[in-house]
């Protein structure tokens, strides 16, 4: 008999400073889970998603599971390729104003 399907979305705003990059941790993703990213902003943006390891060697990421940018919109699924805990980064290092990002984020198993 198969499992039922369990999910968990959150939704929130936030304003990155030019220059600089924030991150939302995701907490005990589990393996062959997926997770829908859905973003919103007013200009360019860079994302990654990297396992905790990777995370702490920011701003140099070797392997993120994902890396993307975007101008105004995205809206992408990932399989998770292990259990463990994440980080979604918004990098608007290279940027010269300030980002207005909205996101939704929605994990299932």
């Amino acid at each position: 008999m198969a499992q039922p399907s369990h999910q968990q979305s959150i939704a929130t705003t936030t304003a990155v400073e030019a220059k600089r990059w924030q991150a939302i941790r995701l907490t005990n993703l589990p393996e062959g889970g997926s997770l829908r990213i859905q973003l919103e902003t007013d200009g360019l943006l860079r994302l990654f998603l990297v396992l905790s390891a990777e995370f702490d060697k920011l701003p140099n990421a070797a392997r993120p599971l994902m890396a993307s940018e975007t101008h105004r919109h995205v809206d992408l699924t990932l399989r998770i390729p292990e259990s463990s805990d994440y980080y979604l980064v918004l990098d608007n290092r290279q940027g010269r104003e300030k980002r207005q990002v909205s996101i939704g984020i929605t994990g299932s198993r």
